[in-house]
């Protein structure tokens, strides 16, 4: 896969070789990276605007540090600036380059717009809930289909997601032990952290709690929840596993 992307307010071009199932963004302090990752993620919420339940848009909020209990969509805007609107281009190997405007329409609602020569898609995706709401037009004729599968499934994993360990427990480590996909972290937590692990589980959460578990890390002699194992090995636990069901 190769992607050219082109934001306009920001002058960031960027050409990406050879994307994989796992990408890593590595770079010095406002160099980009975050504004390539934005970019993305909003195409996808064009397309799907979930990630386990939540938002993508209120997701991308909550990364950049902004921790409360509402946010608006004009935080996406340089200064605050809602009358100006966000543009930037794609361009997927030989396609034909789409040009992709963003609107701001309401604090919790974005207008998204592709287009090119003869063709334009515009959707309606908001901060409060999941999908991409209303649309006009089709993204089949802007896009090919392998272009939007892998738009679709792309998926942000950072410690901002790694920290919603307890909503993992129940959507992400149930499809890891059922294909014993812990016995490949288990390896790797050997290796990075020395932890002895043979796998994952779950556990009773407490003696006195019927009926709900809690997830554990498996050594020969005992059973370790995963919150007591240290952060560190926590943390690539969960980004291991969500990269493993890519």
């Amino acid at each position: 896969m190769r992607l050219l992307l082109r934001i306009l307010e920001e002058s960031v071009n960027v050409a990406l070789e050879a994307f994989g199932k796992v990408n890593i963004f590595v770079g010095k302090n406002n160099s980009g990276k975050s504004s390539i990752l934005e970019a993305l993620c909003i195409i996808k919420s064009a397309l799907t605007n979930e990630i386990f339940g939540e938002s993508m848009l209120r997701l991308l909020l909550y990364r950049r540090g902004i921790e409360r209990t509402s946010y608006t969509v004009r935080e996406f805007w340089h200064n605050y600036e809602t009358d100006k609107n966000i543009k930037f281009y794609l361009k997927f190997r030989e396609e034909e380059p789409v040009s992709v405007e963003i609107k701001w329409q309401t604090d919790n609602l974005i207008e998204i717009s592709f287009s090119k020569a003869d063709a334009k898609f515009t959707c309606y995706p908001r901060i409060d809930s999941v999908g991409r709401g209303t649309s006009s037009g089709k993204i089949e004729d802007i896009l090919r289909e392998e272009t939007i599968t892998y738009l679709q499934r792309l998926m942000l994993i950072d410690d901002q997601l790694a920290r919603k360990l307890e909503k993992h427990e129940t959507r992400v480590f149930g499809r890891i032990l059922e294909s014993r996909l812990d016995k490949k972290i288990a390896i790797e937590l050997k290796k990075a952290y020395g932890v002895n692990a043979e796998g994952l589980s779950y556990i009773p959460f407490s003696p006195g709690i019927l009926g709900k578990t809690k997830l554990a890390v498996v050594t020969p002699k005992l059973s370790i929840h995963i919150d007591d194992i240290g952060d560190g090995a926590k943390y690539t636990t969960v980004i291991l596993s969500l990269a493993l069901l890519l």
